[in-house]
């Protein structure tokens, strides 16, 4: 029995590590910069890996999830990239972090990007384990706490993501979004009153982000406050005149002022 277990020990080594070992330069160093978590070295990394591999999904991820990282917000594999590297996509990532969260044991991005891909295949059990040992290893994670409230909160777990995301605001009071997340939690619960008071504390702290502001103004649209709503959609407008958001701010403004103009 023993040497049966070594002999498959020996068969995964060869099928699953071999092939990062002996990459390309591209993908070694990749994945060095993606453990070391060295979120800006990986998104240069990942993307000379891209150009030497196009077809590959596995560097299109980590080019997800250092981006996230460079921003602090939750890592995610996008649909675009889902149907960029068809059916095989998610089941190829989950197949080579598993070599990272075989070989690197105590790394807990190898877990995030593991977990990522577990997510987006549907298996959410697995996901919210992974993310957990990440979040074990490294307990001020802020993508893996990010992830793992998000799995909940996608999956109707709304208290269970509320204690995830309270849990990050408590670790790190000045991180806006850790207040939108929660806030967007009370918008579940139905609570606006609530959500409100945490998506103006994220614009205070980041009183230049459009998406925080929009977040707002959506708020106070739902609650009835159009007047204050109307507010924040003209700073998104001025901030971001002729980008989307700003056109989309434009759009919402123009509608609010019909609805007025129509009431009277």
């Amino acid at each position: 029995m023993k040497k049966l277990f070594g002999l498959f020990l020996l068969l995964a080594v060869v099928i699953f590590v071999m092939p990062i070992c002996h990459g390309s330069d591209a993908e070694a160093r990749a994945t060095k910069s993606f453990l070391d978590g060295n979120w800006l070295q990986t998104v240069t990394n990942a993307n000379q890996w891209v150009t030497e591999d196009p077809t590959n999904p596995v560097p299109h991820a980590l080019l997800n999830v250092a981006h996230a990282g460079l921003e602090e917000i939750g890592a995610t594999i996008s649909e675009r990239d889902l149907a960029y590297g068809s059916s095989n996509y998610v089941k190829r990532v989950q197949e080579w972090a598993l070599v990272l969260v075989v070989t690197h044991k105590d790394n807990p991005r190898a877990y995030l990007l593991e977990g990522t891909a577990f997510e987006m295949g549907g298996y959410h059990q697995t996901a919210i384990n992974m993310h957990k040992k990440a979040i074990e290893i490294d307990p001020s994670f802020v993508q893996a706490i990010e992830n793992l409230g998000g799995i909940y909160l996608a999956n109707n777990q709304i208290d269970a993501a509320m204690v995830v995301f309270r849990d990050l605001l408590n670790r790190r009071p000045n991180l806006s979004v850790a207040y939108d997340h929660v806030a967007i939690c009370y918008v579940h619960k139905g609570d606006m009153s609530r959500a409100i008071q945490y998506f103006e504390k994220s614009v205070e702290l980041d009183p230049e982000n459009v998406n925080r502001l929009y977040n707002l103004a959506s708020a106070y649209i739902q609650s009835g406050a159009i007047e204050k709503a109307k507010l924040v959609l003209q700073k998104i407008v001025e901030l971001d005149p002729t980008g989307e958001s700003g056109q989309k701010a434009k759009w919402k403004l123009s509608k609010l002022n019909e609805r007025t103009t129509s009431n009277k």
